[in-house]
């Protein structure tokens, strides 16, 4: 009876071993998931970032030609920077 105690040790560190790879696997796959969403965020904003700047540029050459339609311009993409 007592090989059967020390069975069911070594069974129970097995699950033990198992649920702990699982376990790891898990959370290796949230973390790249993770990293996978800053990556993404990071694209998106180098996109905003270079559309921002571009508007500014915009808004200040529409500001060399005056009128009141492009300073109406200006000031709204000024507002949305």
């Amino acid at each position: 009876m007592a090989n059967f105690s020390r069975l069911q040790e070594i069974a129970a560190a097995g699950n033990s071993n198992i649920l702990t790879d699982t376990m790891s696997v898990n959370i290796e796959r949230e973390i790249n998931a993770d990293l996978q969403f800053v990556v993404g965020l990071n694209q998106l904003w180098d996109v905003l970032y270079i559309r921002v700047n571009e508007m500014r540029i915009s808004s200040s050459e529409m500001n060399v030609f005056g009128g009141p339609l492009a300073v109406q311009c200006a000031e709204f993409l000024k507002q949305l920077s």
